[in-house]
C-alpha cells in the first residue's frame, strides 16, 4: 500500500490540468451571459422552482434571451414546469445543446437525463458510506459539467434554481464568475403579512396624500384636527370634573355619573367625526 509521501506529484493524474481546462471551459461558456441569478430557499416547498420558472417566462415575454439550469439534482422540476420534459439532448460544438421552451428559453435539467419521474438519482461508489462522504462533491462537479457543457449561447439572464438549504449558494458561487443577484424565497405566516402590510401600506398611503394635498388643504386639515383635539381635552375635562363632583356630592351622584358618561360619549364622537372627515377629503 502506498502512502501520500510515497507518490511524487499528483501521480500522473494532471488533477491540476483537468481542474483548469474545465474552469477555462466554464469561464469560456458564461463569458457571454449578461447577468447571472442564483435563486435559493432555506427550506423546501416554498414555491422556489415555481418562482424560477416563472421568472424566467416572464424575462422571455420581455424579450430577454433566458436560460435556466436546475441545480437542483436530487428534485429536478425545471423540465416539467418549463415544458420540455422527454426533449432529447443533442451534442453540437462540443457541448450539449439544451432544448429550449415555447418562449424560447434554454433549460438544462437532470430531468431530462432520467428515465421518467419516478427514477431516483443515484450516486455510484464502491461501497454505501463513500456514496455519501462524496456527495457533495460530486453534485458540485455535476452542476459545473452543467454550466461548462452546455451551449448556452448569448443569454440576457441565467437563472440557477439552487436546492434548498443556504450551503449551496456558496458552491454556485465559486463556480459562477460573478452572480448579479441572488433572489430569497421564503413564507412568512400570512396573518401576519396582510396584518403589518395593510397597516405599513395604509400609513405610507395616507401620508402620501398629505404631501400631495395644497397648502389650502393642509391648512384645513389642521384646523379640523385642532377643533377635533379642542372638542377632545374639553370632553375629557367634563368626564375628570364630573367624576371628581360625583365623589363629592353623594345626593346628586348618579347626576354628576351621567355628566361624565355624556362627555366621554362626546369624546368618541369627536374622534368618529375627525376620522371621518380626514377620509373624505384624502379621498
Amino acid at each position: 500500500m502506498k502512502r501520500y509521501k510515497d507518490i511524487a506529484g499528483d501521480g500522473g493524474s494532471n488533477i491540476a490540468g483537468q481542474v483548469e481546462a474545465q474552469q477555462g471551459r466554464l469561464r469560456q461558456r458564461l463569458a457571454s451571459v449578461r447577468a447571472i441569478v442564483a435563486v435559493v430557499s432555506g427550506k423546501g416547498g416554498v414555491g422556489k422552482s415555481a418562482l424560477t420558472a416563472n421568472l424566467a417566462c416572464c424575462f422571455a415575454l420581455d424579450g430577454w434571451k433566458v436560460g435556466v439550469l436546475d441545480a437542483d439534482l436530487n428534485g429536478p422540476t425545471q423540465a416539467k414546469l418549463l415544458g420540455v420534459r422527454g426533449r432529447r439532448l443533442v451534442m453540437a460544438d462540443g457541448g450539449v445543446e439544451p432544448p429550449r421552451t415555447e418562449l424560447g428559453v434554454k433549460v438544462m435539467s437532470m430531468d431530462l437525463l432520467l428515465a421518467g419521474d419516478a427514477a431516483a438519482l443515484t450516486w455510484d461508489a464502491t461501497v454505501k458510506d463513500e456514496a455519501h462522504t462524496w456527495r457533495g462533491a460530486m453534485e458540485a462537479n455535476a452542476v459545473r459539467e452543467f454550466l461548462a457543457d452546455t451551449n448556452w449561447g448569448a443569454l440576457d439572464a441565467l437563472l440557477l434554481d439552487l436546492p434548498p438549504g443556504t450551503d449551496r449558494l456558496a458552491t454556485i458561487a465559486s463556480l459562477a464568475p460573478t452572480l448579479a443577484g441572488i433572489v430569497v424565497v421564503t413564507l412568512r405566516p400570512i396573518q401576519r403579512i396582510r396584518r403589518r402590510d395593510w397597516i405599513a401600506s395604509g400609513r405610507a398611503s395616507v401620508a402620501h396624500r398629505e404631501r400631495r394635498m395644497s397648502p389650502a388643504g393642509r391648512a384645513r386639515l389642521r384646523r379640523i384636527d385642532a377643533t377635533a383635539s379642542s372638542v377632545i381635552l374639553a370632553a375629557f375635562g367634563g368626564v375628570f370634573a364630573a367624576g371628581y363632583q360625583a365623589q363629592q356630592d353623594t345626593v346628586r351622584y348618579a347626576l354628576w355619573a351621567g355628566v361624565a358618561f355624556v362627555c366621554l360619549v362626546v369624546v368618541f364622537i369627536a374622534a368618529f367625526v375627525r376620522a371621518r372627515i380626514r377620509k373624505r377629503i384624502l379621498t
